[in-house]
């Protein structure tokens, strides 16, 4: 039988979701879908649910391999893939009844190299972005769709989108390996940029689970700088490799340069987490950082906004009291956490 859809699950010590995971989409009955599970060195029951799962099922393909992190097990399943569409789920979430159907449906409607469906997230909030879809779906231009899909951040992460193999494979197209933050971003925008035909669906096929206490959120990251500014730096370099004219890629990294220097708020409220939050006993550690991310290589194209426009000014003049406010403000909650 032709597979038409290869779900890449990567897994790392799940198992008190994997169960849930795998039954949201084993119950869909679909023989045309290959689930390739990559036990990425769990430690804990996963294997044993992996191995159960296999021998009940014959369109699971299970892979193991030594901890190597999350964009090394997707690489290790976009090479094991035999699927005219790639599809990713992560083991801690789950999909909708209707998962492939959904899908089905919209490819049915339009074959666009990427399509972008709605997602949900199981904290008891949810947010209407029909508007917002609606918008994406009436721009006029590729380059419109893209630049609504950056700044609304839906790009971001590759769950809740269908992918053409073909086109993943005709540009080599893999996740950054042992990249901490933004490979998701990475994979999805090198993928994006070079679509011709890009289609968003106001439907839910995707319920993330954000009830586990090990969010990286919550972690201290002491070299959280030089993770985002590795990432910012392929992030441009993927959009100079692209094949978008002068004109198109300059208006994508105006929005670029505008998170790269959000990320400095980032950086400050990463020393929240230390119980030295106080600001003059990391105000040269913020100034460092405004060096770090004023880099003139993240603004050599203009600004994406107003906003963008201060946000530069005060980093390049390292006006970093007025950033520590903002930053207290912006992430106010946080700051009560960990003060």
């Amino acid at each position: 039988m032709q597979i038409k859809y290869s779900v890449i699950i990567p897994i790392y010590n799940a198992e008190k979701t994997l169960k849930r995971c795998l039954d949201s989409l084993i119950r869909q009955k679909r023989q045309d879908a290959e689930l390739i599970l990559i036990n990425d060195g769990s430690s804990d029951g996963s294997s044993k649910i992996i191995e159960e799962y296999k021998d009940r099922f014959g369109n699971i393909v299970s892979i193991e391999q030594e901890n190597s992190g999350v964009s090394i097990a997707r690489n290790t399943g976009l090479d094991a893939a035999n699927g005219t569409y790639i599809l990713f789920v992560d083991s801690d979430d789950y999909v909708s009844e209707n998962y492939f159907e959904t899908i089905d449906e919209a490819g049915n409607e339009e074959d666009s190299d990427l399509i972008v469906f709605a997602n949900s997230k199981n904290s008891g909030k949810t947010e209407d972005l029909g508007g917002l879809y609606k918008r994406i779906m009436n721009c006029s231009s590729n380059l419109d769709k893209m630049k609504l899909l950056i700044t609304s951040r839906l790009i971001f992460e590759p769950s809740f989108k269908r992918f053409k193999r073909e086109k993943i494979e005709s540009k080599k197209l893999r996740f950054i390996e042992h990249m901490q933050i933004g490979e998701d971003f990475n994979f999805c925008l090198a993928y994006m940029i070079d679509c011709r035909t890009i289609s968003a669906k106001n439907k839910v096929i995707y319920y993330f689970d954000t009830s586990g206490n090990n969010s990286l959120s919550r972690k201290y990251r002491p070299n959280i700088d030089d993770e985002l500014l590795w990432q910012f730096r392929e992030i441009f370099a993927t959009i100079d490799a692209c094949g978008l004219a002068m004109r198109e890629r300059n208006e994508i990294k105006k929005i670029a340069g505008y998170f790269t220097q959000r990320s400095v708020f980032t950086c400050i409220t990463e020393t929240f987490k230390t119980g030295q939050s106080q600001y003059w006993k990391n105000r040269s550690y913020y100034k460092e950082i405004c060096r770090k991310f004023g880099d003139a290589y993240f603004q050599y194209t203009g600004y994406y906004s107003i906003i963008h426009f201060v946000l530069s000014f005060l980093i390049r003049h390292k006006l970093v009291m007025p950033l520590y406010g903002l930053a207290k403000i912006v992430k106010g909650r946080q700051f009560r956490r960990y003060a």
